[in-house]
C-alpha cells in the first residue's frame, strides 16, 4: 500500500496539467521539458510550478509505459 499526499494546485497549475496531458495523448514521445517550456509562460507559471508539472508529467509517462507493458503502475516504481 503506498500513501499519498493531497497537494493543492493552483488554477493555473490546474489548466497546465490538462492542457500538458492533451498534448501527451496527442504525441506521448514529445519531450517533457520543450511541453513545459511552453507551458510556463502560456499559464503564467512560477519556476515551482513548472519543476511541478515536470515531476506530474513523467509519473504520468511512466505509468503509461508500465501499463503498455502490462504491468500495473504501481510496480513502475
Amino acid at each position: 500500500m503506498s500513501s499519498r499526499t493531497v497537494v493543492q494546485h493552483s488554477e493555473e497549475l490546474d489548466r497546465a496539467i490538462k492542457w500538458l496531458g492533451a498534448r501527451l495523448e496527442e504525441d506521448p514521445n514529445q519531450p517533457i521539458a520543450l511541453l513545459v517550456s511552453e507551458a510556463g509562460p502560456r499559464f503564467n507559471l512560477s519556476p515551482s510550478d513548472q519543476d511541478t508539472l515536470v515531476r506530474l508529467a513523467r509519473q504520468v509517462r511512466s505509468r503509461g509505459a508500465a501499463r503498455s507493458r502490462g504491468r500495473a503502475p504501481e510496480d513502475a516504481r
